[in-house]
């Protein structure tokens, strides 16, 4: 029989990051946070049904529990930044390869993927590979990942002060080798939405936001 083929990985042990409590049946992370283990089965039960009783408002309420997600998850982000700065060092202040570096790890440790964040038309730009939320899913009819779109929105605009949205360009549960994102002005992600509804390809929808067209420009 053939050697399954192994990818290249970086495989990392993470024992000091969550504590099993046999008498308690508790999952806990190294600083005292309760944790479960969500398998895919549970992800695509929850979708499914919830999908199936909100219809059209399903989308709209996973990126909103994202956006709330991704405030708290930056007010711990820049905690845990400043802490390892030993000073009072504000994230705000990051150079952008310092940010990228420090984002990504982050959000590795928690089992979500792996993140390249890059500056594109004056625009924010995310790739996620290895997405846990469209791997676990599967495959699928349309985008699914609303709520990481909601994640980056909350995210972004706790970091930079000011309003931002976010909506995905491509998604892995359509096929896409990854993830992408794009967070701006909300002209923009409606611009966006819209070409989405009228078939038009990622590679389209990125030549469209370099021309500017969400701003009225051709």
């Amino acid at each position: 029989m053939a050697e399954p083929e192994v990818k290249d990985t970086q495989e990392i042990e993470m024992a000091g990051f969550l504590r099993r409590d046999e008498t308690t049946g508790e999952l806990r992370t190294a600083d005292d946070r309760r944790a479960v283990v969500m398998t895919g089965e549970l992800w695509r039960a929850l979708t499914d049904s919830l999908s199936d009783r909100l219809a059209g408002e399903f989308d709209e309420a996973l990126y909103a529990a994202g956006r709330i997600w991704g405030g708290g998850a930056f007010a711990e982000f820049a905690k845990k930044v400043s802490a390892a700065q030993k000073s009072l060092y504000h994230t705000r202040n990051m150079g952008l390869s310092d940010f990228k570096q420090e984002f990504n790890d982050y959000l590795v440790r928690h089992g979500w993927g792996r993140f390249d964040i890059y500056d594109k038309y004056e625009l924010i730009f995310i790739d996620l590979s290895s997405s846990a939320y469209a791997e676990m899913l599967g495959e699928r009819e349309a985008m699914t990942c609303s709520l990481m779109a909601g994640f980056f929105s909350g995210f972004f605009s706790d970091l930079t002060g000011v309003e931002l949205s976010c909506i995905e360009l491509q998604c892995a549960a359509l096929r896409a080798e990854k993830c992408t994102f794009v967070v701006g002005d909300s002209a923009l992600t409606a611009s966006v939405r819209k070409w989405l509804s009228k078939g038009r390809s990622f590679d389209e929808i990125v030549a469209a936001i370099g021309a500017k067209e969400y701003q009225g420009k051709k």
